[in-house]
C-alpha cells in the first residue's frame, strides 16, 4: 500500500506500509529536476498496519491513518529537513473497521469516511488537531447499508464528496456520491476539542446511476 501528499512545489510525503514488518512507513521526496532526492525514511509507529492514507495539512505537516488492531487511527506527521517527527495516535472509529479514507480539509482538520466493523454502515468523522494528536467528533450515518470502497476528497475547508459502493441498493451496480457540509453550530461539548466548535454534518445523496441515466438519456435525444 502506498500513498503520496504534496507539501509544496517541489516536496511530497510518501507513504507505504514495508512489506517484511507491516509498519507504515514515511519519506520526504524533492523535485530536483531531472532527480529526485528523498530524505530519512521513519515509521510512524512500530505495529503491523493496513490501509494506510496520507493528507496535507500545511507546507511541513501531514496527516496519518490506518488500521491498526482492526481499529481506524490517526495521528500528525511533522517533517523538518529530511526527518519526520510523529503526534500521538489515537483511535477515532468505536469499533473495528474497514475500508478507510481520510482527507485534511484545512491546517488542523481532517475528515474521515470508513465502513463500521458492526453494522457494515457507512460512517464519517471529523478530527481537529490541537497539542500534537487528533480529537474526534461523534459519528454520522452517511449510509446505512453495507459502505466498502469508502473515499473522502476535500472541496475547500467546509465541503467534501464521499464516493462509496453501497451494497444494499444495488450490489452489482450501487456506485454512490455524496455530498457534505461542516457548519458552525455552537461551542463544542466534545472534551477533546476545547475551544473548537461543534459542526453538523449536512448529507446529500446523489445515486451515481441517476446521473448515468440522464447522461444516457441526453446521448439518445442528441443521436
Amino acid at each position: 500500500e502506498i500513498d503520496i501528499a504534496t507539501l509544496d512545489s517541489s516536496n511530497v510525503a510518501i507513504g507505504y506500509i514495508d512489506t517484511a514488518t507491516g509498519y507504515p512507513l514515511i519519506i520526504k521526496a524533492t523535485d530536483a529536476s531531472p532527480n529526485w532526492t528523498f530524505g530519512t525514511t521513519w515509521s510512524a509507529t512500530s505495529s503491523s498496519v493496513t490501509d494506510l492514507n496520507i493528507s496535507t495539512l500545511d507546507s511541513s505537516n501531514v496527516a496519518i491513518s490506518y488500521i491498526g488492531t482492526g481499529y481506524g487511527v490517526a495521528l500528525p506527521g511533522t517533517v523538518s529537513g529530511p526527518n519526520w517527527t510523529f503526534g500521538t495516535p489515537f483511535s477515532f472509529t468505536d469499533s473495528t473497521t474497514t475500508d478507510i479514507s481520510m482527507e485534511a480539509l484545512s491546517s488542523t482538520l481532517v475528515a474521515f469516511a470508513y465502513k463500521d466493523g458492526g453494522t457494515s454502515s457507512g460512517l464519517f468523522k471529523y478530527g481537529t488537531l490541537s497539542g500534537g494528536f487528533f480529537g474526534y467528533s461523534s459519528s454520522s450515518t452517511y449510509n446505512s447499508d453495507s459502505s466498502t470502497l469508502n473515499d473522502i476528497v476535500a472541496l475547500n475547508s467546509t465541503d467534501f464528496t464521499i464516493a462509496y459502493f453501497d451494497g444494499g441498493t444495488n450490489p452489482s451496480t450501487g456506485g454512490v456520491a455524496i455530498f457534505g457540509e461542516l457548519q458552525e453550530e455552537g461551542e463544542s461539548s466534545i472534551p477533546e476539542l476545547p475551544g473548537n466548535t461543534l459542526w453538523k454534518v449536512l448529507i446529500a445523496v446523489l445515486a451515481l446511476g441517476l446521473v448515468v441515466g440522464v447522461a444516457a438519456f441526453l446521448k439518445k435525444k442528441k443521436a
